[in-house]
């Protein structure tokens, strides 16, 4: 392990540490709005305008930040069932093509959300007075996240290959 993947790793990791706060205290922060919200529609009958927007807006920024953590953690949903019957520089391959497919996808979608931006910070989220920019940068945000571990993972993949060449 050179030291760019050795630094690299470190960053991806405290990077997950900290995607794993974040995603924490958006769940404690939306689910404390949601019971405000309750409290104050059905018992106080004076309904909070601003609550619902602000729920969707710290769901989405949790679920995204989440998403990061958990494929940082390798955590996501994966058939291995074929794969998994491969021989080692075969499946070496296969692995180093789905993070090329994965990493091709990402940058799609950061390119898109890119080009959004300056559309949705024209706009605003109804009840808040923020522009929908608020929104869709999370999607960027979390696009770098996920590129950075993808670039992680595909080294390391890319270092497990030449191993298995090595060892066939």
């Amino acid at each position: 392990m050179n030291k760019v993947e050795k630094r690299l790793g470190t960053f991806v990791g405290l990077l997950g540490k900290a995607e794993l706060v974040a995603a924490g205290v958006l769940l404690v922060l939306t689910l404390g709005l949601v019971v405000l919200t309750i409290v104050f529609r059905y018992f106080l009958h004076r309904p909070i305008m601003w609550a619902s927007p602000l729920v969707t807006l710290f769901f989405t920024w949790m679920s995204l930040i989440g998403v990061a953590y958990v494929y940082k953690e390798r955590g996501h949903i994966s058939v291995t069932y074929f794969k998994d019957m491969l021989r080692p520089v075969s499946k070496g391959v296969v692995e180093v093509l789905i993070l090329v497919i994965v990493l091709l996808c990402l940058l799609i979608t950061m390119w898109s959300a890119i080009q959004i931006l300056p559309v949705h910070s024209r706009r605003f989220i109804v009840g808040l007075r923020l522009p929908r920019s608020y929104l869709s940068s999370a999607v960027v945000l979390w696009g770098i996240s996920m590129i950075l571990t993808t670039v992680y993972f595909l080294i390391g993949s890319i270092r497990g290959l030449a191993a298995a060449r090595k060892g066939e």
